[in-house]
């Protein structure tokens, strides 16, 4: 992980109670729950030991994607779980 990022979890869970000795557990997990990304590293194309000035895009002095983060990791899940217990 880079540094800021964080990772927000949510568990919501609810017993049922069937019979006497038969229940019922209903779990929902969820991370990542507002959908923030994580960015990638950035763009570090720029002047190489070929090309010391860095002219190899159409002679601007660096690469398109240059210290722009142009990658992302992070998504939303769920998760949910049924459990009988007897």
């Amino acid at each position: 992980m880079c540094a800021g990022a964080a990772v927000q979890a949510v568990r919501l869970s609810k017993t049922f109670q069937v019979r006497e000795s038969v229940g019922v557990q209903l779990r929902i997990d969820a991370t990542n729950v507002f959908n923030h990304p994580t960015p990638g590293s950035p763009g570090a194309q720029g002047a190489t030991a070929t090309d010391p000035v860095g002219l190899t895009n159409n002679g601007s002095s660096f690469q398109d994607n240059f210290g722009q983060f142009t990658t992302k990791t992070g998504s939303r899940t769920f998760q949910a779980k049924l459990r009988i217990t007897f």
